[in-house]
Parts: C-alpha cells; sequence; structure tokens
C-alpha cells in the first residue's frame, strides 16, 4: 500500500508538473484516464522508461483515442429562407444594409441616366433611335416627326 501511495502521490506531481507545459494543458482533466491506462497496460510501457515518460505517452494515447472517439464538429447549419426573412424583418439596419446594395447593384447593372426621384432604383431606359446616316435618312425622319407618311 505504501508503494501504491508512493506511486500515486508522483503521478500526481509529474502531471502537475506536465500542465505547466502548453503541449499538456489538458493533462489533469485526463488524470484519471492517464492512470487507468497506465495501471491496466503494464506491459505495453518499456520498463526502461521513467515515470514521467509513461505519463506523457500515456497522456497522448488519451488524446489519440478521445480523437477517435468524439465525431468532428459539424459547420454551422445555414439560414433557411424563413430564418433570413425574419431576421430581415426584425432588424432596420440590416434591410438599410440590403437596400443600399440593390441600388448600387442597379447603378452598375444599367447604363442609362436615372429617369426618377429614386436616384437610380428605378431606372427607364430610354427609346433613342438610331441616328441618320444619309440626307434621305433624315428627310423621312423629318416626315415621319411631322405626320407626312
Amino acid at each position: 500500500d505504501a508503494e501504491a501511495t508512493r506511486e500515486a502521490k508522483e503521478r500526481a506531481r509529474i502531471i502537475n508538473a506536465l500542465a505547466a507545459d502548453d503541449a499538456f494543458s489538458g493533462i489533469r482533466d485526463s488524470e484519471t484516464d492517464i492512470n487507468r491506462l497506465l495501471d491496466e497496460n503494464v506491459s505495453k510501457f518499456s520498463p526502461d522508461l521513467d515515470l514521467e515518460e509513461k505519463i506523457a505517452m500515456a497522456y497522448i494515447m488519451q488524446q489519440g483515442a478521445r480523437a477517435l472517439n468524439t465525431p468532428p464538429p459539424q459547420p454551422p447549419k445555414k439560414p433557411g429562407v424563413d430564418e433570413l426573412l425574419k431576421m430581415y424583418e426584425e432588424n432596420p439596419e440590416f434591410q438599410a444594409a440590403v437596400e443600399e446594395r440593390r441600388i448600387n447593384s442597379l447603378k452598375r447593372g444599367q447604363q442609362v441616366p436615372p429617369m426618377s426621384a429614386s436616384q437610380g432604383a428605378a431606372n427607364a431606359a430610354l427609346y433613342i433611335k438610331e441616328k441618320p446616316k444619309s440626307f434621305d435618312d433624315a428627310f423621312e425622319g423629318a416626315k415621319k416627326l411631322f405626320g407626312e407618311k
């Protein structure tokens, strides 16, 4: 019993010393698993290793087993249309930002001057006839303009 108590105190001392190292930052949380691993697998660890090396190896093995048994984190779920609409309706700043982007995309997408006071939010394309290329074309356009056919 005295030997077991001495070894338990030595393990606790080593674990506390290793916890100061960033590589072993979670070792205190795994102390019971490490002790169980060391006790149940005595033949797996070389007798040439000192106790500190055995504890470090047991911690690394325990972390590997935990990583294998823990499912990878799922990416966050993208909000659906209903959630997006609810966010839009509840947030005036979000509404303003969406409208600003929409107006800017309209300004970039149309190559016509704005025809209303909305500064480009509702543009109307101009009806521009082809310029006459000859005197005859100009004469025909003038006749149409004044009602002659």
